[in-house]
């Protein structure tokens, strides 16, 4: 089972923190709420589709972007604040984390599995899969997009492309990755109107290949965080944790992480999304975690951390496949 490593902080300031509020996060999904504030189930797996229709009908595809990108640490950190009228209080707790022990030839390994099994699942959910050869002979434009070469730093860590493919940067892939449990929404949306190169053009390539093209985005993590995210209120304790293990990671449609983006031939150059809102999440122990509380090391090995790896991207993908099959509708 994966070991778990919580840690609370309620250090007392004189100082009051006003601001927009972090959101509580459970296991790498933010806490939705309902009616009377109650909390909303978080289901094992969840793919949001943002527009059946622009999937509806595929039957031949391609695949133009397929990024893997493994984080090697992260930050963390919940507060709170408030007063009881005579005096403030600010409270907060920090979280760090890092992974060693993974190089980027086992890396590459994962890489080229993840993409095996995502074709292969298409393949086998009826789907024509154009080879990539293909698609560069369609599409020669591909040709002068912009790439990095693997193992190249990105918002989520260490990025890789399947061999014979290459790591073309996506959406939002230069900014930081977020790490206060806030979204900080206006300026995410803000830079996401910064498209890349891959992002703009695959709808043209969709048009000159005649075929639906898929741009994926997935993000292998070895933890998943939560948090009590920003409390208002004098004396409020405030929590940051992780729960270690191989994942797939999971995010939202304006902080999205695993992610599959849809042009059809007729898309107008605005894709369907399909976002991994919950995470998948592996039970093997991927090594031991030593540190103090707000400081943890996982050390792992290739050969310890790869079959839980594929585990969780095998289950992600049926995920993110089953939602384009129920999508496309009709006899294929």
């Amino acid at each position: 089972m994966r070991n778990r490593y919580i840690i609370v902080a309620a250090v007392a300031a004189l100082l009051a923190a006003q601001g927009a509020r972090s959101q509580e996060i459970e296991k790498g999904v933010t806490v939705q709420r309902g009616w009377l504030n109650s909390r909303k189930p978080i289901e094992p797996i969840q793919v949001k589709n943002t527009n059946g229709d622009q999937v509806k009908g595929m039957h031949k595809v391609a695949i133009s972007v397929f990024n893997v990108e493994f984080p090697d640490e992260f930050d963390l950190k919940a507060v709170s604040s408030g007063s009881n009228g005579f005096m403030a209080s600010r409270n907060s707790a920090t979280l760090h984390t890092r992974l060693v022990g993974m190089d980027l030839a086992a890396r590459q390994r994962i890489a080229d599995a993840a993409y095996a099994d995502f074709v292969g699942q298409l393949k086998a959910a009826g789907f024509e899969v154009m080879d990539h050869a293909a698609l560069l002979a369609a599409a020669p434009e591909m040709s002068t997009w912009t790439t990095l070469p693997n193992g190249s730093p990105g918002r989520f860590g260490t990025y890789v492309a399947p061999s014979g493919l290459a790591v073309y940067p996506m959406n939002g892939d230069a900014r930081k990755r977020e790490t206060s449990g806030m979204f900080h929404q206006l300026n995410q949306i803000a830079s996401l109107a910064n498209t890349s190169q891959a992002y703009k053009r695959s709808a043209y390539v969709a048009r000159d290949a005649d075929t639906y093209v898929l741009a994926v985005s997935m993000v292998v993590d070895y933890a998943v965080y939560s948090t009590s995210g920003d409390r208002r209120g004098f004396g409020k304790r405030v929590s940051a944790g992780f729960e270690e293990g191989a994942a797939v990671a999971a995010g939202t449609l304006i902080d999205p992480a695993t992610t599959v983006r849809v042009w059809n031939t007729h898309s107008g150059g605005f894709p369907t999304l399909l976002t991994l809102q919950q995470p998948v999440i592996s039970d093997a122990d991927i090594g031991p975690a030593t540190g103090s509380p707000g400081d943890w090391t996982i050390t792992t090995t290739p050969d310890v951390f790869t079959p839980a790896a594929t585990d969780v991207i095998e289950r992600a993908n049926g995920a993110l496949v089953a939602t384009l099959v129920a999508g496309r509708g009709g006899d294929n």
